[in-house]
């Protein structure tokens, strides 16, 4: 099994990132690279990886976090969820997003990835249910504020600044890595939902850079 990659990013094409690592190029299918937020060519990452064997294919999933990763594993243990769609839904919703519309049974949510109908969706939020509220749960406990009246502040200034991104046409999933690095670049502690969407927009303008 391989389980993580490090090596020189040598090209990117939707959903692909090709990874050198010590002269050999893997061909990696991502969340991150689709939309243009991951590292750009030439720059070292390191992508913790999923291996799905099948007769004729080998095929490799690879992801930023650790928590995107156990989302995936969790999704395609699921009936009817294969790799492509468990990407699908990682690349139109975050971990967190798609963790709150299981739990609200909000099968409308989650159908927005392609490939998911109403079915679908509703066997989803059947059988991943608590397991990935607890993924989603687990990887936000490091990051909680001392402060919970700071830490709500900015969540609600980063959940307006993701909308209005939204609202003027960028991608869901986009807009909120966007979002999120504005506000870990800004130079204020606590910067204000206009001040998220104008670095986010740059962001987003240049190609997640």
């Amino acid at each position: 099994m391989i389980a993580q990659l490090r090596g020189t990013v040598a090209r990117t094409e939707p959903g692909i990132v090709i990874i050198d690592v010590a002269g050999v190029g893997y061909l990696v299918n991502t969340i991150s690279y689709a939309t243009g937020m991951g590292p750009s060519v030439g720059t070292v990452t390191c992508l913790h990886t999923h291996l799905v064997v099948r007769e004729d294919d080998l095929s490799l999933y690879g992801f930023a976090s650790l928590q995107e990763l156990l989302a995936f594993r969790l999704l395609i243990a699921a009936s009817g969820v294969g790799p492509r769609v468990a990407l699908a839904l990682l690349s139109t919703l975050s971990v967190e997003e798609l963790a709150r519309a299981v739990a609200a049974n909000d099968t409308k949510t989650v159908a927005l990835a392609p490939g998911v109908g109403p079915r679908l969706a509703q066997r989803i939020c059947l059988e991943v249910g608590d397991k990935l509220a607890a993924i989603s749960l687990e990887a936000a406990v490091p990051t909680i504020s001392t402060s919970r009246q700071e830490s709500s502040d900015q969540s609600a200034e980063l959940h307006d600044a993701v909308e209005a991104l939204v609202s003027l046409g960028f991608a869901r999933l986009d807009s909120r890595r966007a979002a999120e690095r504005a506000v870990a670049q800004s130079a204020t502690t606590r910067p204000s939902a206009a001040d998220i969407i104008h670095s986010a927009i740059k962001i987003l303008s240049d190609g997640g850079r």
